[in-house]
């Protein structure tokens, strides 16, 4: 039986680009994401209430998860802080997805 010679991938730091994919690999993380394409700019209450089952707590440790790998951005307004999609950020993301397909 012949053996089939493997392509070998171009090197790639991998480690370097899984922050953002976990980041993203949830399904709520990926709802808040989805709420602020359609809104831009809002608060964690505001966001609670676009996810309805999940409490505060929740909501809070899901958004430091993002703001942590720099999927969205905080800005501290007095006592709110308001959330934003870091577009170039998900751009890097979906990028580093799409390197796979030339590895």
């Amino acid at each position: 039986m012949a053996t089939r010679k493997v392509a070998t991938p171009t090197p790639v730091d991998w480690h370097g680009k899984t922050d953002g994919l976990k980041a993203i690999a949830d399904p709520y993380r990926l709802q808040i994401i989805a709420l602020l394409y359609a809104d831009s700019e809002l608060t964690c209450t505001e966001i609670m209430f676009g996810l309805q089952r999940l409490t505060q707590p929740t909501v809070s440790h899901h958004l430091a998860y993002l703001v942590e790998a720099g999927v969205i951005i905080r800005e501290k307004r007095g006592v709110f802080s308001f959330f934003t999609l870091n577009e170039p950020r998900l751009e890097e993301i979906v990028n580093g997805i799409k390197e796979i397909q030339h590895a």
